[in-house]
């Protein structure tokens, strides 16, 4: 999941803009630069720390159903409904 989003690529525009300033001295100039606006990119906004915690929660849900199926299992042997007893 993560490199299917991680393989979407975000575009940004290149945009130019240049600003009037005044200068330290009295003088006027002007400064140009890249535009900067924010930009759509997906799970970037997400908090890592919120990201990791789904995860963790994740796996540690998965184990505890694991470990509860295998008791399951392990019971229903004991109590002989894994043999052919005749």
């Amino acid at each position: 999941m993560l490199l299917t989003v991680s393989a979407v690529p975000s575009r940004a525009e290149d945009a130019q803009t240049c600003v009037q300033v005044t200068q330290y001295g009295g003088g006027v100039g002007i400064v140009c630069g890249a535009k900067h606006e924010p930009v759509n990119t997906g799970l970037a906004d997400i908090n890592p720390l919120v990201l990791s915690s789904i995860f963790l929660s994740l796996s540690g849900f998965g184990i505890y159903s694991y470990r509860k199926l295998l008791r399951k299992k392990i019971r229903f042997i004991e109590a002989g409904g894994g043999e052919n007893n005749e």
